[in-house]
């Protein structure tokens, strides 16, 4: 079952579907606040495990760019693919990009965290954390492993996508991402999807030339309505 909490706008589930802001969120980020407070105040349940065994594995992940995110997020969370059919690094690579989206329409979560390298550790909590919750969405009972995986996968895409928001200088202008900067993990995250390997199900439904694609699509269409 694909995910819900976009599942009552107008025409979910078809190719015509927009993308509205993400849900309010729950919670007020707090300046001092760390890449762990955000997936604790994010996460459907809190598992310090998981948390540190994302962070772990985000040098070896595999890691999906802008383009990659946003494709396989329209599929999943816009409902045209069930998260089922989906390879867990997939998942992953979805939630990193609703983690970004919750960034551009929550400028707050930026605004309270002026430290721009917890900036880049902000999305990454909150991209394990949407990891988890499509899980516990599509999942009667969680595989633990394969959760991992995803995990794993979000936090390293994450980490590249606020890689390229920065080397882009996406600026925080009208409720787009406030150039964030300082990334420990900027070296090792700096790929493609060359490691990036899709099932046959998602193989059949995706367009050559979208996934695996190097060149990315001109910030300045990635807006807040994104």
């Amino acid at each position: 079952m694909p995910p819900s909490r976009y599942a009552d706008s107008v025409l979910w589930g078809t190719h015509g579907f927009k993308f509205g802001a993400p849900p309010p969120l729950s919670y007020r980020p707090h300046e001092s606040w760390t890449g762990r407070h955000f997936f604790h105040a994010h996460s459907p349940f809190y598992d310090p495990r998981l948390y540190e065994s994302a962070i772990g594995g985000i040098h070896s992940a595999a890691a999906a760019g802008l383009v990659e995110a946003r494709y396989l997020h329209r599929l999943i969370y816009g409902g045209l693919s069930d998260p089922a059919r989906h390879l867990p690094a997939e998942l992953g690579h979805a939630a990193a990009y609703e983690a970004f989206r919750h960034c551009l329409h929550h400028p707050l979560i930026y605004d309270e965290v002026q430290d721009t390298e917890r900036q880049c550790e902000a999305v990454v909590g909150l991209a394990i954390a949407e990891a988890a919750h499509l899980h516990q969405e599509h999942e009667r009972f969680v595989d633990p492993r394969k959760l991992q995986i995803s995990a794993q996968s979000a936090a390293a895409t994450a980490a590249l996508i606020h890689s390229q928001a920065r080397d882009r200088q996406q600026l925080g202008e009208g409720g787009v991402l406030r150039a964030p900067q300082g990334i420990h993990t900027r070296r090792s995250m700096r790929r493609t999807t060359r490691h990036y390997s899709a099932s046959p199900t998602s193989v059949a439904s995706t367009p050559p030339h979208t996934l695996h694609r190097r060149q990315l699509r001109p910030v300045a269409r990635l807006t807040a309505a994104s």
